[in-house]
């Protein structure tokens, strides 16, 4: 029964290969073994799977010649500046310039045709570099404690659907930020998976708006349901202390008669 929730998840993961979107891979399976574990659905399948896919990962990199786009990034993921990639060297340099404080909101240089993508892929080298380490950090703390508040409106969802989705919802994006984050940074391969609400692109957008409103709903759904909760309990209370016979009064009234 363990293995019934990865069973939709195989013909995501084939079409994906067939196309290939290495990266789209990555994301769906990340999100899908946060559903399992956080859902308490994925148990010792999950981390066994985790851990054999990485214990595997040099093997299964070392049989992807195939893929040439794929091979270059990989070759290309090192800490000798000659052979890394020239978008992750610009990322980097854009990242170092900024400092502390960055050259201030609009006057990145990296971004006037040195940075490939820099409002996509590689939008948060142009925020170290604008805002500084300081910025930097400040986006960092706001996404955390995003995701805290929507965590924490999934597990006080009113039902266990509700619950899922919003996991679903919430590790998406966790795991968007975390890969964009390790890419510009150099410490995953160039992936090209977009930052949440600060890459563009209009169809990304309007789908995390919409998923927004989802958690919006999940939100409200599990406040009426917490507080219909909460004046049953105080219903059941007010009927048992009334039911309920205290021992001083029922001796004064003894006496009284």
């Amino acid at each position: 029964m363990q293995l019934l929730p990865l069973l939709p998840l195989l013909p995501v993961i084939l079409l994906l290969v067939m196309e290939p979107h290495m990266s789209g891979i990555v994301l769906t399976t990340a999100m899908v073994g946060t559903i399992l574990l956080l859902g308490g659905n994925g148990g010792v399948i999950t981390w066994v799977g985790g851990a054999a896919g990485i214990f595997l990962l040099e093997t299964i990199l070392q049989h992807i010649d195939s893929i040439p786009y794929l091979q270059s990034r990989l070759d290309g993921w090192t800490q000798d500046l000659t052979k890394m990639t020239d978008q992750t060297l610009q990322s980097l340099y854009a990242i170092g310039s900024g400092g502390v404080t960055g050259l201030g909101l609009g006057n990145s240089i990296e971004k006037q045709l040195w940075l490939p993508e820099s409002t996509n892929d590689f939008i948060f080298s142009v925020v170290c570099e604008e805002l500084g380490f300081a910025g930097a950090v400040l986006v960092i703390v706001l996404f955390v404690v995003f995701l805290v508040q929507g965590f924490w409106l999934a597990f006080h969802a009113e039902n266990r659907f509700c619950t899922l989705v919003g996991i679903g919802i919430m590790a998406q994006i966790a795991w968007q930020v975390f890969c964009n984050i390790a890419v510009v940074t150099n410490t995953l391969p160039n992936t090209g998976i977009s930052l949440p609400f600060f890459s563009s692109g209009g169809t990304s957008l309007i789908l995390l708006l919409a998923e927004m409103g989802v958690m919006v709903n999940i939100g409200r759904n599990g406040e009426r349901t917490r507080q219909e909760r909460r004046r049953a309990h105080e219903e059941r209370e007010a009927r048992r202390r009334e039911k309920t016979i205290v021992l001083d009064t029922a001796r004064r009234a003894r006496t009284e008669s």
